[in-house]
């Protein structure tokens, strides 16, 4: 929605929309209220949040970002059973662990390859998210009314929204690794195991953050169960062994990327498009999710004041999850606002608990708890207005994309002139060589894997089209190397972006 050259951000209205309706569901639902018939908490909550997501995730097409990558990923998976050595387009893929990709392409496989089925697994692990931080919160405050407000704190967070519709493994290692959490505090290990391994085989160390919250706070409780132990024999049994075939495909990719990629650069050599100072993850949360910004400091202070009488198990380790989260993103020299989403859960639980805390359990305070809440958000959010970016170029490189797999031949590639090769490759189907200038190859030759071991980034030159070669580019670009070659041609045009052939 546009006005006056501005646009309405749909995760804000999302946001709004989640509060109102479980706004709603509180009224009704809060103690002295009637329960909506044959319909539990959990499902009323599943349903508001499956609603709003489905709402807003079937937008064609997928951005021009890592979505189309991964995309493309989950395609190499289906069809080319590439599920040990992940690749992209016949070129080794070694940024992530496979979970995500098999998820992917075990939708595709069933419902058809769209932009709709390849955000499912996102979509799925966005509602139950949402219903488990719900049923945490109820269950350590003993009411029904935090159990709604943990829900939409947490779907009312833009960040959480928008990555819970889009094709990203953010959502889904931050819910695998609070559930892994969350039956830890329930002692049953084994299942907790299960799920920190399939959480570290969606992303890495990541997935670990929330059990290891649970066994820091343990270990200050100077309680470590054998459990714990069997917890740990578990998760290495689910995660290990993809590991091992990785390495042994081929070692030396392993070691120079999986391994040095996720736990040395990662954390001590920034991306040169993603840094930041020490204080960026809470200015993100603070610009970005300020409500649950506010909601999770209104915790970490009430929970301090309660720390003085009694140190429950469940809320010392909540703390932690927050603040060690938080701290280690902080110290990692990559930045990305999106990282810290895996502390959102832990903190929508914690602001909920904490309006508890201070209002009582009884009705009309809560209920009143919850209007402040609502209120607190509209201020935050002003009108919810902002600049009219357009964010999706893959609304206007997709045409071209599929043109230029019209026109070429099979097995050559499409070049792409200072275009992200995500959206062009994954919709031609079909290569895509990234012609850059010469000061920005060895930068992205050392960060991105997939295209060191391609050797699919060239440095920008006039030969690139030669014999009838494609390429797309934007405007200035195209212009240039059209008025520099000598019988190129405009066969496309779309917004901002050209597709040029090159003479025969």
């Amino acid at each position: 929605m546009t006005a006056a050259g501005f646009t309405l951000q749909p995760a804000w209205l999302a946001g709004a929309a989640s509060l109102s309706l479980f706004g709603l569901l509180l009224v009704v639902g809060a103690p002295g209220g009637k329960r909506w018939p044959r319909l539990s908490d959990d499902a009323l909550i599943a349903i508001g949040a499956a609603v709003l997501l489905a709402a807003f995730a079937g937008r064609e097409p997928l951005p021009n970002d890592n979505d189309a990558l991964y995309a493309d990923v989950i395609r190499a998976v289906r069809q080319g059973g590439h599920f040990i050595a992940l690749q992209v387009n016949g070129v080794p893929f070694l940024d992530k662990p496979p979970l995500f990709f098999w998820l992917g392409a075990a939708a595709t496989a069933m419902f058809g390859e769209s932009a709709l089925v390849l955000r499912l697994p996102a979509m799925v692990a966005g509602v139950l998210g949402v219903v488990l931080v719900a049923r945490m919160a109820r269950r350590f405050t003993d009411s029904r009314a935090a159990g709604f407000l943990a829900a939409s704190l947490l779907l009312s967070a833009p960040t959480y929204f928008e990555y819970a519709r889009r094709v990203y493994m953010e959502v889904p290692v931050a819910v695998a690794g609070l559930y892994a959490c969350d039956l830890g505090l329930r002692e049953r290990w084994k299942r907790a195991g299960l799920w920190a391994g399939l959480a570290f085989l969606l992303k890495s160390v990541v997935g670990l953050l929330g059990v290891a919250s649970l066994v820091l706070a343990l270990l200050l409780r100077r309680r470590l169960p054998r459990g714990v132990f069997v917890a740990a024999g578990v998760a290495l049994a689910v995660s290990v062994p993809w590991h091992v075939l990785a390495y042994l495909h081929d070692p030396a990719a392993f070691l120079d990327f999986t391994l040095r990629l996720h736990f040395v650069d990662q954390i001590a050599n920034a991306q040169p498009w993603s840094t930041g100072g020490p204080l960026f993850y809470l200015s993100a949360i603070a610009s970005h999710d300020s409500l649950l910004g506010v909601m999770m400091l209104v915790g970490l202070l009430v929970a301090a004041r309660s720390f003085r009488s009694e140190r429950p198990l469940h809320l010392l380790v909540i703390v932690i999850a927050v603040v060690m989260q938080i701290l280690l993103y902080s110290l990692s020299a990559t930045k990305k606002p999106f990282y810290v989403l895996t502390a959102y859960p832990f903190a929508a639980i914690l602001g909920s608990w904490a309006v508890h805390r201070l209002l009582g359990s009884e009705p009309r305070r809560i209920k009143l708890g919850f209007g402040l809440v609502a209120a607190a958000f509209v201020a935050t959010c002003g009108p919810l207005l902002y600049p009219d970016v357009d964010a999706c170029e893959s609304t206007y490189l997709r045409p071209l994309a599929e043109r230029a797999e019209m026109l070429t031949p099979p097995g050559r590639p499409i070049f792409g002139l200072d275009v992200y090769l995500a959206a062009p490759q994954f919709y031609s189907k079909r290569p895509v060589i990234y012609a850059v200038h010469d000061e920005r190859v060895q930068r992205m030759l050392s960060r991105i894997p997939y295209l060191r071991y391609a050797k699919n980034v060239v440095t920008w030159r006039d030969e690139l089209l030669a014999g009838g070669n494609l390429a797309i580019a934007p405007v200035s670009l195209a212009r240039a190397l059209v008025a520099r070659v000598p019988g190129a041609e405009i066969i496309a045009r779309n917004e901002g972006f050209w597709l040029v052939k090159g003479p025969s």
